[in-house]
């Protein structure tokens, strides 16, 4: 199910009714499920804050931490790009970042990190 199709109120009547047939002790188990949520992210990086989110009812829950990524020739790759590997060899190109980063051209930097929304299925 796609984040558009879930933030019409269509797709929200539709998750729900996933949920409708359950009453007493099946409710006080559904606050450890993880389906009884459906959490979005927003991603700061790229100047998300979430706003539709909010608009439509979501609870905010936070801002994660950025995570740890690699500048290199103006480009930003994940820090498990340097850890590929292949048949138990590292590829060519983490090789090429590992000693970019030796060298100092590559520089690790944080991301700004992201916004986390949650909208509980069951209020009660």
């Amino acid at each position: 199910m796609t984040k558009t199709y879930v933030m019409n109120n269509q797709g929200f009547q539709n998750l729900r009714k996933q949920y409708a047939d359950l009453t007493g002790t099946d409710l006080d188990d559904l606050s450890n499920r993880r389906d009884a949520f459906y959490d979005l992210i927003a991603d700061a990086e790229y100047g998300h804050q979430g706003t539709i989110y909010k608009a439509s009812n979501f609870e905010g829950l936070g801002k994660r931490p950025g995570a740890k990524v690699i500048m290199w020739n103006g480009k930003k790759y994940h820090d498990k790009a340097i850890r590929t590997k292949y048949k138990g060899e590292l590829k060519p190109f983490a090789v090429k970042l590992k000693a970019a980063l030796d060298a100092g051209e590559a520089v690790y930097a944080k991301t700004a990190g992201k916004f986390t929304y949650v909208y509980k299925l069951r209020t009660k």
